[in-house]
Formats: structure tokens, sequence, C-alpha cells
């Protein structure tokens, strides 16, 4: 029998550092993938550091053979990676590992209708990427006096915006944004303020004066892609590590995470939302618009997060919603209008599930603020706003549920 000199390598190395068993599918969700770009996630109890350590000792041993790890996950015991030859075949057969799923890239809300554009320009705010800095935003000093933090997981803010300035006054004489902007994932952005728009306009129906019933409620900026027609899973899976991360550090500020974005179905994003909201973590996503039931897509599917569908505001069920038992409640998102950039009084209509999504956020923001919902757990807090959801949405495929989230509760 004849052995290839790679499968031979395969062998000797693997057996003095990893435990083998059967090689392991790669996870490949439909739609385009980064080229060798993946996500690992070990089995828990495995010691994430000494697994990278092995495979790195094995790839300086097969030159042509590529292994960069790009990210570290505490919610996952994971990693994300670029990996092919000997090290990406040894992952595979390492014992130790959970499940290997290649990197999505999908659109931001899959397709935002914009109903009357306008007012857009590039901002032109400047910052830089900080994703290993610890608290680069000053989190723990902005505890005292808010109550409530949403974490917005999209394309960047325009922070100068009218409605997303608050009350204190800098040392300039101007109001302080109640949006600070957070680290970037995935580029070296020129900017981490909004050159698409979209991450603007949910920060608007959030926390914005004038379209959100939560405008005390303070806001960060976690931007995944430049424009929302292209972001990938491991940005988002980044994004959700950071603001699970800056959670534990302050876990007597109610947070909660929004995220528009919907991709097909991904485990990795799925196991780390479930992670963050067992935590205390309050998760809000869009239930996409593809037409297509939840379960199919991520994060709409994934257990503890509040997915939401839309309706029009005769409450007829919007026919671009993803459907189906995973929608948890449903919000108007049709002609949906919010802040905008390229002028701090711009506006702009958007329609879809992420303008729904970003209205539950700003309901649920309002509930949070009232003394009886504090020591709410997520599986609680929703619920509480099932419970007091009104039952008249109309036009909903069969087995999807017919609750309008309301406010006030």
């Amino acid at each position: 029998m004849k052995f290839s000199t790679a499968a031979i390598i395969v062998i000797t190395l693997t057996t003095t550092t990893l435990a083998l068993a059967a090689s392991i599918p790669i996870r490949m969700p439909k739609g385009p993938v980064k080229p060798d770009s993946y996500i690992i996630k070990l089995k828990s109890g495995a010691n994430l550091e000494d697994h990278i350590e092995s495979i790195t000792r094995i790839s300086t041993q097969n030159p042509g053979s590529k292994f960069l790890v790009t990210y570290r996950y505490q919610i996952l015991n994971g990693y994300s990676v670029y990996a092919t030859g000997t090290p990406l075949s040894c992952i595979l057969i390492c014992s130790e590992v959970d499940y290997v799923e290649a990197d999505v890239t999908t659109s931001s809300d899959n397709d935002v209708h914009h109903v009357n554009e306008r007012d857009v320009a590039e901002s032109d705010d400047i910052a830089v990427e900080m994703e290993d800095e610890d608290d680069p935003v000053g989190l723990k000093a902005r505890v005292t006096g808010q109550e409530v933090m949403v974490f917005i997981i999209a394309t960047g803010v325009f922070t100068s915006h009218n409605s997303l300035s608050g009350d204190e006054i800098d040392e300039f004489g101007q109001l302080v944004p109640r949006v600070a902007p957070g680290p970037g994932f995935g580029y070296r952005y020129s900017t981490l303020g909004d050159e698409d728009g979209l991450g603007t306009f949910l920060a608007g129906l959030a926390i914005g004066i004038g379209y959100s019933v939560a405008p005390t409620a303070m806001a960060i900026s976690l931007k995944v892609c430049k424009s929302h027609l292209n972001v990938r899973s491991i940005n988002i899976l980044k994004a959700i590590e950071y603001a699970y991360k800056q959670f534990q550090k302050t876990p007597e500020l109610l947070t909660i995470v929004l995220i528009t974005a919907n991709l097909r179905y991904s485990q990795a994003i799925n196991d780390a939302i479930t992670l963050a909201t067992n935590h205390g973590l309050y998760v809000v996503v869009a239930a996409g618009d593809g037409r297509m039931d939840a379960s199919f897509s991520s994060p709409a599917s994934a257990p503890g997060a509040i997915t939401v569908g839309a309706v029009d505001c005769f409450h007829n069920f919007l026919s671009i919603s993803n459907y189906g038992p995973l929608v948890d409640v449903f919000a108007d998102g049709f002609n949906a209008q919010s802040a905008w950039i390229g002028r701090v009084d711009a506006i702009n209509s958007l329609t879809g599930t992420g303008p729904a999504a970003a209205r539950v956020a700003s309901i649920l923001a309002d509930a949070l603020h009232r003394a009886e919902n504090k020591q709410l757990t997520p599986a609680q807090i929703l619920r509480k706003m099932q419970d007091n959801a009104a039952p008249v949405v109309k036009g909903q495929p069969e087995g999807t549920r017919n609750y309008l989230a309301q406010v006030g509760w």
C-alpha cells in the first residue's frame, strides 16, 4: 500500500502532539465563503493555547501550508484561522475539535430596501481600529447615571448626527454624542464612522431623539463591514465576543446587542449568542429579509435571541420578512424613517426586518429602565415582551406568531 508524503507527515507529527479521531467534515453553509478561512470550535475542557501551539508546530514543519490564527474566541473556546494543507488536515482529525465552519460572506440585513434615499455623503469622522484594547470607549466610566447600553453591530455610526446627541457638554461647549465608536472588525478601516448609512439608521431607531422610545440610552458602534452588502460571519462573531467581554467587565450595566445582519445558518454564531444570553446579555436580531423560514438563517435562529419580523403600519406581514416559529415578535419595518449620514440632520427611509429589530431594541431599552424589569433574565424579558404584545399581525405564514411588540411594559 502506498502513502503520500503529506499523509505520512500528518500521521507522524500528530501522533506526538494531538489525539487523533475520525476526520470531521467542514460545515459549509450555503452561499459564498471566504477561501481558506474557518471558525474552529474546541470541545468543552480542551486547552485552546495548547491546541494552537500543536498545530503551529506542525505548520512550521510543512513549508507551503498555511496556519494563521486571526482571532481567539473566549465565548466559544475556539478561534478563527486561515488554514491550508497539513495544518487543516490535522485540525479535521483532532479529537478535541468540536466542529469546523467555513467563513460565510453575505449581506447585512440581506437586502435593505431604500425607499427615499437622500442627503447621502461620506462621513468624515476619523478613528482607529482598537480590537484588543481594554475598555477603549470608556465603558466603565459610562455606567454611572446610564442604565442601558446598546451595542450596534453594523456599518459604523455617524455619531455627530443631531438625533444622537446627549445632554453633556464637552470642553469645547459641544454636546457629547450618546454613541461612541468601538472597534472595527475585519479591516483596517480609514474611519470607524459610517460610510454606508445603515448603522446610523439603526442607531437612530434604537436610541435616537425623535425616532426611538429610549432616547436616554447610550450605544457603542461595532463596525463589521464597510458596506451592508458585504459582511462576514467571522467579523460578526468577533463583535459578539467583544460585546460579551465588555459586558463581563460591567455586569451592572444592562446591555443589549443589536444585530441586523443575517447569514445562512451558522452554528458558531448561534452558539456564541446562546452562551452570551445565558450569562445575561440581551440580544435582538432581525429575522432577515430572505422570504424563508428563519430557522435557515443566523443569528435569526439563535436560541436566546429575540428574533424580530417585519410588518407594515397596518400590521400586515411584510412579504420580504423571514417567518416561522423562531420569529418571536414583529414590529413596523415598512418605510421606517431615521437618521442618515452626510449631514447632522440627514434622514432616510428604509424597509425590512432590520428597522423592525432596531425598534424592538428601543422598546427593550425602554423596558429595562423600569425597576421591575432590571432583574429579569433574557428568557424572562422575552416572555414578558410576548405577554404584553398585541396579537394583531395579519397575513403571516402558518406556524408564525402574530405578536406585535408594544411599548410601556
